[in-house]
């Protein structure tokens, strides 16, 4: 019954949500080409609850939606900002694009009701990090128990796939030790390439049930997770699991080696150990030479008689910035944190004692990271011991850490309270051979479960009937004989939304525009 008992857990937690403003919607109703003047014409809707002011951006991207460029279009049928209503707009794409057939378009829609940082640091909830270190502590290493530690990977993806998040799970080998991260990504509205990483890793030694280290890091990434997935950013951010820290820092050497590189990093939140707190005087002990490079934190702590209360921001000179942001929104977002910083020079091959977790081999890429630590076992007497466990521990302590980090996190991924719809213009016609007569209708429209269509003279007896989504995604197809000019097609299994129907005969092809309701 244990393992059911764990699955439990994630169905408790995943059912957790908060009230808030709702994000304006977007709906294409049609999208035609003028190919002769060179003029896209979109119409489309705009729907806000709460009825706030709405802005809307467009994108167009030549690479498939890897990546997307702001445009301005020429006209558009009322000055923003935009109310609740139908609206058109054109766009004169000449010498913008090279092909307009192989473009695809992104509309955004914005209100002002941005999630703020210090309101989603709010969010971060005591119980929830308490059931995620009561979930992970026990065995978490392929030496003592390869079946859990493989049960831990496969909930952490089934968990980041409920929320929504596009899940890898990168095997790797390195050092003669195979292993795998998992990583949920949540896309930025723009695509660029810029991404933000959230992680701690995952497994413990052997003879540790590591609630600490780093059972406290993953229920970190977890309720970070869970929080900023309800919301958009412009930017990409990455939960991530690492796997082997404890072999080598393995899992982070492998991404920041063979990963990162095909990323914009913008920042590394990494949660090494974030549940030890005490009061008690005389339990920080500092690393030899800590108070020559130092002096001033040393000061700090010697002068608070040494007490282990405080969290550590841990940066290299290149992440200055990114220590920075964590100082400053846990400063305005949670202001009875106590946090000691630590500016490593280079890439702190000076102070090993402050590379030991996955921040590191960012630092030896020139890419800003950051380690959040309670101090390891310069603190926490029961590292890497049997006694590592959850009665140990201090949540209240660990939700501020979280929420800092969170607030961070949202600063940084620059937050957008918006929605975007796509348009793939593959799907456009890109001949305007036929005459009037060959004009494709259907009704009607919006359809609940049956579009009828109406076909025009230029089509034969042999048809292929297919519908696409906006972004080009084919949701039905079926090849058809008929010497009806009037067919049926069955669409009550489609979701609501905006699709394409493609008509295709021997000699010619239409598209149109059709809602599902």
């Amino acid at each position: 019954m244990k393992k059911f008992t764990w699955l439990l857990i994630f169905l408790l937690l995943a059912g957790i949500g908060f009230a808030q403003n709702n994000a304006p919607t977007v709906l294409v109703n049609t999208f035609e080409v003028d190919f002769g003047s060179e003029v896209l014409t979109i119409d489309f809707d705009v729907n806000d609850t709460e009825s706030d002011p709405i802005e809307v951006s467009f994108l167009f991207s030549e690479d498939g939606g890897q990546t997307f460029t702001k445009f301005s279009v020429n006209s558009l049928s009322a000055t923003p900002p935009l109310n609740n209503g139908s609206y058109v707009a054109n766009w004169n794409y000449q010498n913008k694009v090279v092909d307009i057939t192989q473009t695809i378009i992104r509309i955004v829609a914005n209100d002002d009701k941005l999630p703020q940082p210090c309101d989603l640091a709010n969010e971060v909830d005591t119980n929830n990090l308490k059931n995620w270190v009561t979930w992970f502590q026990g065995p978490r290493n392929y030496n003592v128990d390869s079946a859990r530690i493989n049960m831990i990977k496969d909930s952490l993806a089934n968990y980041f796939n409920h929320l929504g998040l596009t899940t890898n799970r990168v095997n790797f080998t390195l050092s003669g030790r195979s292993g795998e991260n998992i990583i949920g990504q949540k896309s930025g509205l723009w695509n660029s390439p810029k991404t933000l990483l959230v992680d701690a890793h995952f497994d413990a030694v052997p003879v540790s049930p590591g609630a600490d280290d780093n059972a406290s890091g993953m229920a970190a990434v977890l309720e970070a997770a869970r929080i900023i997935t309800e919301y958009q950013f412009a930017q990409n951010i990455e939960f991530v699991g690492f796997d082997l820290e404890e072999e080598g820092l393995l899992g982070s050497r492998n991404y920041a080696g063979n990963i990162a590189a095909s990323k914009e990093i913008i920042g590394v939140l990494n949660f090494e150990m974030i549940g030890y707190f005490t009061n008690q005087p005389n339990t920080q002990i500092l690393p030899t030479g800590f108070g020559s490079l130092f002096p001033t934190q040393t000061a700090a702590i010697i002068a608070d008689s040494s007490r282990g209360n405080f969290i550590t921001n841990v940066y290299n000179n290149s992440s200055a910035g990114l220590g920075s942001t964590y100082f400053q929104q846990a400063t305005n977002c949670v202001s009875n944190l106590k946090i000691i910083s630590l500016e490593v020079p280079g890439n702190g091959s000076l102070v090993p004692d402050l590379r030991r977790s996955d921040h590191a081999p960012f630092w030896d890429k020139n890419l800003p990271a950051l380690m959040l630590t309670d101090g390891a076992n310069f603190r926490n007497m029961n590292y890497h011991t049997t006694n590592d466990s959850i009665s140990t521990l201090n949540f209240k302590f660990m939700k501020q850490t979280v929420s800092a980090a969170v607030a961070a996190a949202v600063s940084l991924a620059e937050p957008s309270h918006g929605t975007s719809t796509d348009i793939n213009l593959s799907l456009v016609e890109t001949e305007n051979h036929h005459h009037e007569n060959c004009e494709v209708k259907v009704y009607p429209n919006p359809v609940k479960d049956v579009l009828e269509v109406f076909l025009g003279e230029c089509f034969d007896s042999q048809l292929l009937i297919e519908v696409y989504d906006l972004e080009g995604k084919k949701s039905f197809q079926e090849f058809r004989k008929t010497q009806s000019k009037n067919i049926s097609v069955n669409v009550n299994k489609l979701k609501s939304g905006s699709y394409v129907l493609v008509i295709t005969s021997k000699h010619e092809q239409q598209s149109m525009v059709f809602q599902k309701s």
